[in-house]
Parts: structure tokens; sequence; C-alpha cells
């Protein structure tokens, strides 16, 4: 029975009963928090639809574009198999689905689950940034299948050189081991271990081994950034990327930019659209400077320039080969080129 005596229970007037604010949907953790692992905010959408046991493409369509005129207008066909892609990224795409899946859910960490700590430093469609098909590792989703976890995608395997799995020193799959076809980066089954056309799982891929250092070392230095995304955001910007390169070129080349480039393996001009005209490097530009300093990108963008460079030894190593190639054109002759 209730005591008569209210002043029984005086703990009870300092409990702060103030009910926080309901999201609309469920919010689930993130998965692989450790070792830059973190997946993708394009996987976190595929896992949010499977929490709700929907079709992802009909989360995107009713949900998603119920209150947001833009979603509302990239619901084709075309957009899920390919344009979503950039969701991974750092252009609009991205903070548009950061923020609405934000408001959907209440998270707060959805910015670290994309590219957009780095909006500062690189452009938003460099080349070598994001893959244009979803790639896996067939022993990764191999390992979330036997652990019983639920089967996501890091974020690092969308970048476009993370070729080799950091774990694994295996290729990248990006088709489908039963019918040889690709997948789209939003599926319309919730399950990301199957293939979305036939249903066969793709954790049965063919597994190549990889003998080029170099794809290994680029993929660690791309799970170096995912790992310490958080630390990055804010701190990553072109400016301060411009102030240690300058130091650098000071301390290993007396100045002389050409030098410096030829001796990483770059050509001659490579910097000058960094440190004079404003521009922003290029992913694949980026890692070359990195390798041909020996160190990882968090410490080259997280550290005292000055300090950075004391730490380091004289010596440059030039990049083997070119991290991204671009496709010749061809030659045009007169008439094409009047024409």
């Amino acid at each position: 029975m209730w005591p008569r005596d209210p002043q029984a229970f005086p703990e009870l007037e300092s409990l702060d009963f103030t009910i926080p604010r309901r999201s609309r949907l469920y919010r689930p953790a993130p998965m692989g928090a450790e070792a830059g692992q973190i997946e993708g905010q394009l996987s976190y959408l595929v896992r949010l639809a499977q929490a709700h046991s929907v079709n992802p493409r009909r989360l995107v369509r009713t949900v998603f574009a119920s209150d947001n005129l833009a979603i509302r207008q990239l619901k084709y066909a075309g957009f899920f198999s390919r344009g979503a892609g950039t969701i991974n990224g750092l252009g609009k795409y991205a903070e548009l689905f950061c923020e609405e899946t934000g408001q959907l859910t209440g998270a707060s960490f959805l910015r670290h689950m994309s590219l957009l700590p780095l909006k500062e430093l690189l452009p938003p469609n460099g080349a070598g940034l994001l893959a244009s098909k979803p790639r896996w590792c067939p022993c990764c989703l191999g390992e979330m299948v036997e652990s019983g976890e639920d089967i996501y995608r890091p974020l690092a395997w969308s970048f476009d050189l993370y070729r080799v799995c950091a774990r694994h020193r295996i290729q990248l799959q990006d088709t489908c081991g039963y019918c040889g076809r690709h997948q789209p980066f939003i599926p319309r089954y919730p399950d990301l271990g199957r293939c979305d056309h036939c249903g066969g799982m793709l954790a049965n891929s063919e597994q190549r081994k990889s003998s080029s250092r170099l794809d290994l070392w680029v993929s660690r230095a791309i799970t170096d950034m995912v790992q310490h995304l958080p630390a990055l955001d804010g701190i990553a910007t072109a400016s301060r990327l411009v102030a240690l390169l300058k130091s650098a070129v000071a301390h290993f080349s007396d100045g002389n930019r050409a030098e410096f480039c030829e001796r990483i393996g770059m050509p001659p001009w490579a910097l000058k659209g960094w440190l004079s005209d404003g521009e922003r490097p290029t992913l694949p530009q980026l890692l070359s400077v990195c390798y041909g300093l020996g160190i990882m990108p968090s410490k080259l963008l997280l550290s005292d320039p000055d300090a950075v460079l004391l730490n380091m030894s004289d010596a440059l190593r030039p990049v083997p080969e070119k991290l991204f190639g671009r496709a010749e054109r061809p030659l045009l002759g007169v008439r094409a080129r009047r024409k």
C-alpha cells in the first residue's frame, strides 16, 4: 500500500523523468568500429532496412523521400545501381543521406561512416577516390557468416585504390561467383552477403592472391585514414597539407619543388597546383606523397609538421608505379577535329 508520508522516499524527487526524443526509425549500432573496419554509410542504410524487414529501395522511396524533396528526385533505378555509390563519399549525396538518416534514426556518428571529414582536403569527384562498382573480400564475408554477426561492408572497400584486403591480402571481388554479375550499390534485398541477382553467396567468390607490395601498402594507408576519420574531421584541410609540403620541400630538396617531385616519382610540376594555384590533391597524389615520405596519412595530417620532419630520414623513396592512370584519349584526325 502506498505510504501516507510522501517524505519517506525523498530520492524520487531528484530523479529526471524527462523522456528523450523518439526517432522515427530504429537505430542499429555501427559495425566494425575497431582496426579501421568501420562500415560505410551505404552498408548502414541496407542494415537499417534489414532491421525493419523492408526492401532497402522501398525504404528510400517511402520513408526517406517522404519529407525530403531532394531524395524524392532520386527514386529512379539508375541511382540505386550506380549513382548511390557516392553516398560513401564527400559530395552532396553523402551530406544529403547523412543528414536525413540522422534525422530518422537520431544517430550522430554517420558523418564518420563516410568521407565527409576529408571534405576540406580532397576534391569531391577527384580521380581514384570511389570505386565505380561495389567490391568485397570473400574471406571477410565468410568470417562474418561463420561468426553469426550482421554482414556489412567496411567503408575502406568503397575506395577505388583499395584493391587488396589489408587483412587477408587477397584481391577484392566485384562480380558474383555464380552468375558473374556486378552488384548494385543499394540492393533490392537487405542482405549484403548474397548476390542481388541470383541469390548466391558472395563469400564463395574466387580468391586471387596479390603479389604487389604497393597495393598492400595503399590498402593499409586507406585503412589508417578510415580509422582516424573522427580525429581528421576539421583538421585535415588543404591549407594544412600545403604548409607541411612546403616544409618537406625545404627539408629534403632545399626548396626545389621539381627535385622533390622527381625523387618521389611524381611529375616535376605536380606540386605547382597545390602550392601556388590553390588546387586540392587527389587521393592518388596524396598517397604518393605519403609513400615517398614513408609515413601514414594520419600521422602526416595530424602531427606537427616540424616534429614529423625531425623524426624522418633524409632518404625519399619513389613510388614504383602510378597509383591511378587515366585512360588514354584517342588521337583525332583533321576531319574529326573539325566535326
